[in-house]
């Protein structure tokens, strides 16, 4: 719905404030999608901003800016990324949420062009992260975001571990160049596989897939694209010499290069009948489907006939978007409470009239983040419309404000942590989270650090879930991690939920616990950025925690997948006092703070010095351990992923697919056991 008056008295200075306080608007919703990876506003909603000021523009020229955001695409490159021009623009496309719009669409492409036969080719509008994959002679060289439609950023190091990207086309040799545009996407299934996973170690949830798969583009760390399991929805295939005639015929090209393509879900429509036909469909069909739609792409189907009708300066005129409302319902808000994470994050959740959505109660609603909270200007008892953001995880797109009561109170965030009631800080004025940074005695934080230590990629101290925690923490029976090694059955007894086979079995869980490795125990820190995979490369640099602690900066930095953000949060952790008498509790309690070295049965010398291996597959006349070994004792170092600081992937048979394709994109030269010993001989 339009906020500004009617035209016969909309004047010269009403309009430029307004096309002012839409600008803003945009401008402020484009940072937190593109830079933040959140969405503060539904699609819908955010589209309208866009129609309305498209409208403003259109009727006052002469106000109309050079950078207004109806003349951008997507973002600017990203800082700390290599910029990458595109030889074809990124256009993004024409939404509409009407099919009034698409029948217009339809016939003006059949008014601009009356003397051909014009069809059309519907595919699934994916809602993920756009991105292009340039291929040379056939092998993938880069993957770049769209960026704003001119520019990119790189992101070939992180995005090649995508499972259904190809690092090389089949079926001929390929002399030119190619393009291949298509979707990043994640899977509802591994979303929610995710999600679960974060509450089980006491962190924020993700808010939905495509902002998942936004921020796991840009790390800078490989297992995490790994993890994630990511996946491709091709669309589009670019070159200066395609003989390939029409999308559809493009799209079954994709196929035979070795795309894995969800063909059977487009459709190839002669007219506006069959396109609307398909349309509602999908609305039926959509929920059904493991990815993520949020709408379908109509496009003419014949190459010559999208090069005749062009494009605008933002948006191809052959094809049009037809974007699904996002089913909302109205309730009743009735407070926001705060959660605290592992870390310290600052959490405002919506607590509702319970309400029916999509097929479920939804009785609580995220708001992300306080600089969300503050934007959205929420009081007690508002009227708020309700959707699911990428289809799963409700949140709060608007309010009703003629609902509202005049004595209504704000809600506002005193900038005091709902657990502990001390001040919070904003490290990053850049970023709108918010934390607690008594770490060491604030309750949230505490319960929430035991539960991390005691998951299964850490301790895995089995019987010991967050409920456990809560009672034992609120008895005062166990505080820090290093207080579980001090439990004892007879202060259990007795205690709610707390049988005699059950006290035996978490006790003796806690005990088995002790023989946890080195990494595992290192990872149950909860060192902020330090992962399961970063905690194992350490370890292999620093076989004890004492030196460790010695590490610099730039030695941690020369470790792989280890960046600045991480480096300097290992050496933060580590000048707290607090946190090094932990480590000795723990150590007193007899956890492993050293990685064993092994008697090695193989000459020693330094042939291999300076040299990064990844060991990968089944070899004759070593086990993988004893390679590793080997390796070791004549002065290599081991790692486990591939990066552009490894030197060599040793491969025996059938090594990690993941692995032979990572040594490919970054050139890392891969030899076999055998060309190891005549490196050492």
């Amino acid at each position: 719905m339009s906020h500004f008056p009617p035209d016969d008295i909309m004047d010269k200075e009403m309009a430029s404030q307004r096309i002012e306080v839409l600008t803003k608007q945009i401008n402020h919703y484009n940072q937190l999608y593109f830079q933040n990876a959140q969405s503060a506003i539904s699609d819908y909603d955010f589209d309208q901003l866009v129609k309305e000021l498209s409208e403003l523009e259109a009727e006052f020229p002469h106000l109309k800016k050079d950078n207004s955001p109806t003349q951008q695409v997507g973002e600017s490159p990203t800082k700390g990324f290599t910029t990458v021009w595109h030889k074809y623009p990124m256009q993004s496309l024409s939404n509409s949420y009407s099919l009034e719009e698409v029948k217009a669409f339809v016939y003006k492409a059949k008014k601009v062009l009356p003397n051909v036969h014009l069809t059309f080719f519907c595919e699934l509008k994916v809602d993920g992260i756009a991105v292009s994959l340039l291929y040379k002679k056939g092998k993938l060289d880069k993957v770049v975001t769209r960026g704003d439609g001119k520019q990119g950023d790189d992101i070939t190091r992180t995005a090649h571990l995508i499972d259904n990207i190809p690092l090389h086309l089949k079926g001929k040799e390929f002399v030119d160049e190619i393009e291949v545009r298509g979707e990043a996407f994640m899977s509802k299934a591994d979303f929610q596989a995710l999600n679960a996973q974060y509450k089980k170690q006491g962190k924020a949830l993700l808010a939905n897939p495509r902002n998942t798969v936004a921020g796991t583009l840009k790390t800078l760390d490989p297992e995490l694209v790994k993890d994630r399991k990511l996946g491709f929805f091709p669309y589009g295939l670019l070159g200066e010499h395609l003989t390939i005639t029409t999308q559809e015929a493009r799209l079954h090209t994709l196929v035979q290069l070795g795309f894995k393509m969800f063909l059977p879900t487009s459709r190839h429509c002669a007219d506006i009948s069959e396109i609307t036909d398909y349309i509602a469909y999908w609305q039926a069909h959509k929920k059904h489907f493991d990815i993520n739609i949020d709408g379908i792409v109509i496009k003419v189907n014949d190459i010559k006939h999208q090069l005749a009708l062009g494009h605008t300066a933002k948006s191809p005129r052959w094809a049009i978007a037809y974007k699904y409302k996002p089913e909302s319902v109205a309730t009743t808000l009735k407070k926001v409470r705060y959660q605290v994470g592992r870390t310290g994050v600052i959490t405002p959740v919506a607590e509702l009239e319970p309400v029916q959505l999509d097929g479920t109660i939804v009785k609580r609603a995220s708001l992300y983040n306080i600089e969300n909270l503050n934007h959205l200007d929420l009081h007690i008892n508002d009227t708020v419309y309700v959707e699911k953001g990428g289809d799963i995880i409700p949140k709060i797109t608007g309010i009703v404000h003629a609902k509202r009561a005049p004595d209504s109170v704000k809600i506002t965030f005193e900038k005091k942590c709902p657990s502990c009631g001390q001040a919070t800080l904003q490290p990053n004025p850049q970023a709108p989270l918010h934390y607690c940074p008594h770490t060491h005695t604030c309750p949230a934080q505490l319960k929430s650090q035991i539960i991390h230590f005691a998951s299964r990629h850490a301790l895995n101290i089995k019987h010991l879930g967050p409920k456990i925690i809560e009672v034992l923490f609120d008895k005062n029976l166990v505080k820090t991690p290093a207080e579980l090694y001090h439990l004892e059955a007879k202060a259990l007894e007795g205690l709610a939920g707390f049988q005699q086979k059950a006290i035996e079995k978490l006790l003796q869980s806690i005990a088995n616990s002790k023989k946890a490795p080195f990494a595992k125990v290192l990872f149950g820190l909860g060192i902020r950025h330090v992962g399961a995979t970063v905690a194992g490369e350490i370890v292999a640099h620093f076989p004890s925690i004492d030196d460790l602690i010695q590490a610099t900066k730039e030695v941690l930095m020369d470790l792989p997948d280890v960046g600045e953000e991480i480096a300097e949060s290992v050496i933060a952790y580590f000048k707290e006092e607090e946190n090094k008498i932990h480590i000795q509790k723990l150590r007193n309690a007899g956890l492993a703070f050293t990685q064993a070295i092994k008697t090695m049965p193989f000459a020693q010398s330094t042939r291999l010095r300076k040299k990064t291996f990844v060991v990968s597959g089944l070899f004759e006349t070593f086990s993988r351990d004893s390679l590793k070994t080997y390796i070791k004792a004549n002065g290599g170092r081991i790692v486990s992923a591939i990066s552009k600081k490894v030197d060599y992937l040793v491969a025996g048979e059938n090594p990690g697919p993941q692995k032979i394709k990572a040594a490919e994109v970054f050139r890392v030269q891969v030899i076999d056991e055998n060309a190891l010993r005549a490196m050492i001989s």
